[in-house]
């Protein structure tokens, strides 16, 4: 971390530009003190600038309309298609699972998101693939050599995978509309055809967090 007395100094100048990525995180107590650097310039860049604390306003005010926002502009510059999202609804917790097993297919580049630890130690030991936490080291190493694997929300972001053919979200964020939103651009950044995003719910999840769906459907 920086020390007061650097803090101190850097308050002290004056920048002409200021960059701020992945500016969602920008209006939480430990980055907004960025934002009073005095700067000429700033620019705020998310392809996913949701928040569910209240200060989703703050994004706008601190860094301007984030660059990246607008999906429809991008992938008609960058000439892409949108692919199939599928939200699947079951019972509970043991019927997920076995819908989990219905739908992967290891013949597939699939990439299955968790939230807990212990569904991603379940579902890796289940299909014997890899399980990607805060804890792996060389994770390029291990999504280069596994066909397919479990990640939990480290791989949420700054992920360029581009022959990912399937995200499976198994459980996630409660109703996090920024994590569904950066699930999603994994696939955005793949280059495959016939790519897919499936998402698990059971009806407990999809009443009380179904409104992490919205940032999709807004895309």
């Amino acid at each position: 971390g920086m020390s007061k007395q650097d803090w101190v100094k850097l308050c002290r100048e004056e920048f002409a530009l200021m960059v701020f990525d992945e500016s969602h995180w920008l209006p939480a107590p430990t980055f907004s003190k960025l934002a009073t650097l005095r700067t000429k310039y700033r620019m705020g860049l998310s392809a996913s600038p949701k928040r569910e604390d209240g200060k989703e306003k703050w994004i706008i005010a601190l860094s301007g309309v984030p660059i990246g926002e607008d999906w429809r502009n991008l992938m008609q510059i960058l000439g892409k298609t949108y692919h199939t999202v599928n939200v699947h609804v079951v019972k509970d917790y043991d019927a997920k699972f076995e819908l989990l097993r219905e739908l992967y297919n290891p013949n597939r580049r699939t990439l299955i998101f968790v939230e807990l630890l212990v569904h991603g130690e379940k579902i890796a030991d289940e299909f014997n693939i890899p399980f990607i936490s805060g804890a792996t080291k060389h994770r390029l190493d291990v999504i280069k050599s596994s066909k397919s694997f479990v990640a939990s929300r480290v791989m949420e972001l700054g992920m360029d995978i581009k022959d990912i053919e399937e995200i499976i979200e198994y459980s996630f964020q409660k109703g996090s509309r920024r994590q569904a939103i950066q699930f999603d651009g994994r696939l955005m950044h793949s280059e495959v055809k016939g790519r897919v995003h499936n998402i698990l719910f059971t009806v407990e999840e999809l009443e009380l967090y179904g409104k992490r769906l919205y940032g999709l459907y807004e895309r």
